[in-house]
């Protein structure tokens, strides 16, 4: 599976997301953010691939970064506590 982010919003929330489920990612380069080189440090650190800007623009570069991603080994899902919490959220409730 792969999963392509684009806009900041939607991209915060899909990163998380894939790296949850151990999903690879493409991504776009986030020019002057702030939060830039925080989010491009883990998605190189995961193996993610970034989508290359060049003089006709990133939607050219998508298939190879796509094609980059999936000759990857898929990176290792994060742990999440949230899923145990609300196990026991449901459990606590169905138990009183």
């Amino acid at each position: 599976m792969i999963c392509l982010a684009w806009a900041a919003i939607f991209f915060i929330d899909r990163w998380y997301e894939a790296m949850l489920a151990g999903t690879r990612l493409c991504w776009v380069e986030r020019g002057q953010f702030p939060e830039a080189p925080y989010l491009e440090a883990v998605m190189v650190a995961r193996g993610d691939v970034k989508v290359r800007s060049g003089p006709e623009g990133v939607a050219p570069r998508v298939a190879e970064a796509v094609l980059a991603a999936l000759s990857r080994p898929p990176p290792t899902p994060l742990a999440s506590v949230a899923a145990e919490n609300v196990v026991a959220l449901a459990l606590d409730a169905a138990f009183r």
